[in-house]
C-alpha cells in the first residue's frame, strides 16, 4: 500500500497523463467497469486510465492530471465481509497507515445511487506531498465497492467538488 500512496503522490506532482484509454466507455459517456458490474459518469473532465493500479476494477483520472479515482469490487464470497461500517473503517485505516501524518475525519453514512455507503475524508503526507483522500465503501447488490479518490490538498478547492461528483455517480448496472 505504501507504493500506492507514493505512486499517487508522484502522479499528482508530476502531472502524468500517459496511458489514457478510451476503452470501457459507453455511448453516453459513462465508464463501465471491467466486470460490467457498475458505471461511473465521466463528465467532460475525466478519462479511463490503465496505469494506476492493475488490481482496480476501474481507474479514472482527470484529464488535467489533478485528481484520481480507483474503484475495487469485492464479491461477498471473495472476502470475509465484516459489515459496511467495519469494512469502510478497515480500508480507510489501512490506507492511513501509509502516510506520515494521516488525519481521518468522522465517517459520513448515507447512500450512493440507492446503495448504502460510508465515506471518510482524510488528509496525509507522503514523500513530502500533502494529499486529500476520500475513502468510500458502498454496499451494492452485486458487490462491495471500495473507492479511493485523491488530489493534492492544495488543489482540493478547485477539483474537490468534481472529484466527489464523479465518485457519487457510481451506479450498479
Amino acid at each position: 500500500m505504501k507504493k500506492f500512496a507514493m505512486a499517487a503522490a508522484l502522479l499528482l506532482v508530476m502531472g502524468v497523463s500517459g496511458c489514457a484509454s478510451t476503452g470501457g466507455v459507453t455511448a453516453s459517456g459513462d465508464a463501465i467497469s471491467k466486470n460490467k458490474l457498475f458505471t461511473v459518469d465521466l463528465g467532460s473532465n475525466w478519462q479511463v486510465r490503465k496505469d494506476l493500479d492493475k488490481n482496480a476494477e476501474m481507474q479514472l483520472g482527470r484529464k488535467d492530471g489533478r485528481a484520481y479515482i480507483l474503484v475495487y469490487a469485492y464479491k461477498r464470497s471473495q472476502i470475509d465481509y465484516p459489515g459496511l461500517d467495519n469494512f469502510a473503517k478497515l480500508a480507510t485505516e489501512s490506507l492511513a497507515q501509509e502516510f506520515d501524518d494521516a488525519s481521518i475525519k468522522e465517517p459520513v453514512s448515507g447512500q450512493i445511487n440507492g446503495n448504502p455507503s460510508v465515506v471518510y475524508a482524510m488528509h496525509g503526507t507522503t514523500s513530502n506531498t500533502r494529499l486529500t483522500y476520500f475513502s468510500a465503501a458502498i454496499e451494492g447488490r452485486h458487490a462491495i465497492y471500495w473507492v479511493a479518490s485523491w488530489c493534492l490538498s492544495s488543489d482540493y478547492d478547485e477539483v474537490g467538488k468534481d472529484m466527489m461528483k464523479t465518485l457519487f455517480s457510481l451506479s450498479e448496472t
